[in-house]
């Protein structure tokens, strides 16, 4: 090294062996140096996070994707700068305080060890926390801020003994370039944290185009594996659910990219990680001592019927409160399926996602519904927006409720029971409604279809046969034929208005 330094300009070979040696001086680090930094890094992080509401409008630990452009810069620099001064100001004051009671120089080796560790803690808490996480945004963070306190702790700091406060003259011209250059990284690390890929681009056009692709390729990864979970199938036929699984999947794969699995899956291996996968669930009490982590895959085939219980929990929880003001929240059901309205329950997601997510997550503190609301559009649009009025499943979901009046069609809004057709039918007109499906169903339908061709008195309205649900044929006049059907089915009549 010495002779490395020796063939370099003399100004600059001394400027960079007095760096080194001011930073680097491993062999005078002691027990008490590492401690003091250690405790300075927390104290830093305490005095950033407290501070930062005050120093700068909208502080946010990580800037989020709906915050304007301004906002994010000014807290990606905040969070450069901010430990870089606090620190500096900590140690310079130990540095004071230590020459007042000692009447000598003395100072912390090593004090760009307080900036790491304070990184460290950052990156923990948002581990922690499950806050969305750039990776590359964080790492470009801490290395500029490593590196910021590097040159100005061996530049102006180190240098405050040997030539007092003119060391804080700044009227140079290389220090407004290294201002410009900074100014720079600071737009890059916004860029790569905020989404947006250059100047005068459509930032909503670029995200959405992001978020697409990293859809698509869930989609090609993961369909298989969601479709042969518990009840998986509903994915293709629900869309809403399907939009609350892609959702959740990437909200967590955001919070924790692939890099970082990776890790946790490591450190799960000894405790110190309870949620792993790409839907960071937790392992089960009954799992083996030799695994101890999941993986992506498995994770969904444990996740999905989770969330699928939660989004019937939602639906529930919608039919049974309220004040059934709304036709829209009415659910039609019996003991073996029910059929909800898409258009109200995708309008109540949107403004109810957060909370359905804060089930999953154990924490109902992040907003994610903006989130959830890009993820629906693009699921319609993956259907060319063409989404069925109503989505019906085959569930026990309200079993219990149906136990008294099994034979019917029930229809339940704000907690009220009914029956099917005493609000939904015009006088004069009828039902046939199968009360589950099974290999006799489509003959049967084909039988009540028959018969109602046949009567003068009726006049066939609709069929709707939803595939291992039910079938509904809707007619206007009267059925007076017993068809005997063997299957269990629902028949109203609606009598027309007297005169």
């Amino acid at each position: 090294m010495g002779a490395l330094l020796s063939s370099l300009p003399a100004p600059l070979g001394k400027e960079i062996e007095f760096f080194l040696v001011s930073e680097f001086s491993f062999d005078q680090v002691g027990l008490g140096d590492i401690l003091v930094n250690l405790l300075f890094a927390v104290l830093a992080f305490l005095l950033v996070r407290k501070i930062g509401p005050y120093a700068i409008d909208r502080y946010y630990l990580e800037p989020y994707r709906n915050v304007s452009r301004g906002s994010a810069m000014a807290n990606v620099l905040y969070r450069i700068i901010a430990p870089v001064i606090v620190l500096e100001v900590l140690h310079l004051a130990l540095s004071v305080s230590l020459y007042f009671v000692f009447e000598r120089i003395m100072a912390v080796d090593l004090r760009w060890i307080s900036v790491a560790v304070y990184w460290v803690i950052l990156f923990g808490i948002k581990i922690t926390k499950r806050l969305f996480l750039a990776p590359k945004g964080l790492l470009l963070e801490a290395l500029a801020s490593l590196t910021l306190f590097m040159l100005f702790d061996s530049t102006v700091i180190s240098r405050i003994p040997l030539e007092g406060l003119t060391v804080f003259d700044g009227t140079n011209i290389g220090f407004q370039m290294l201002i410009s250059i900074g100014f720079m990284l600071v737009y890059w690390i916004t860029s790569l944290i905020v989404g947006s890929t250059g100047f005068g681009e459509d930032p909503s056009a670029v995200l959405k185009e992001r978020l697409e692709k990293t859809l698509y390729s869930y989609l090609r990864q993961f369909r298989h594996v969601i479709k042969s979970c518990k009840n998986g199938e509903r994915f293709e036929s629900d869309y809403l659910l399907r939009a609350i699984v892609l959702s959740v999947m990437y909200i967590e794969d955001q919070n924790r990219p692939k890099p970082v699995r990776q890790i946790e899956n490591m450190l799960s291996r000894v405790g110190l990680s309870k949620t792993t996968g790409i839907m960071q669930c937790k392992m089960e009490n009954n799992a083996s001592h030799a695994k101890r982590c999941y993986t992506d895959e498995e994770s969904i085939q444990v996740a999905v019927p989770k969330l699928i219980t939660l989004w019937e929990r939602f639906i529930y929880a919608a039919a049974m409160n309220g004040d059934g003001d709304s036709t829209g929240r009415t659910i039609w059901f019996t003991s073996n399926w029910y059929s909800f309205d898409a258009k109200w329950f995708e309008v109540a997601l949107k403004s109810h996602f957060s909370l359905l997510y804060g089930e999953y997550r154990g924490s109902k503190v992040l907003d994610c519904d903006s989130v959830f609301a890009q993820i629906l559009d693009f699921v319609k649009n993956e259907r060319n927006q063409m989404t069925p009025s109503r989505i019906a499943v085959s569930s026990d979901l309200f079993e219990k409720s149906v136990q008294t009046y099994s034979d019917a069609v029930m229809t339940v809004n704000g907690g009220s029971l009914g029956f099917y057709g005493d609000y939904e039918l015009e006088p004069g007109h009828g039902v046939y409604w199968s009360l589950t499906f099974n290999e006799s169903t489509m003959d049967e339908l084909n039988r009540i279809v028959k018969a109602l061709r046949k009567t003068n008195a009726t006049t066939i309205d609709s069929i709707r046969i939803e595939n291992n649900v039910y079938c509904k044929v809707e007619y206007s006049g009267r059925s007076l034929q017993n068809l005997d059907l063997r299957a269990a089915w629902y028949k109203y009549e609606k009598p027309k208005a007297r005169k």
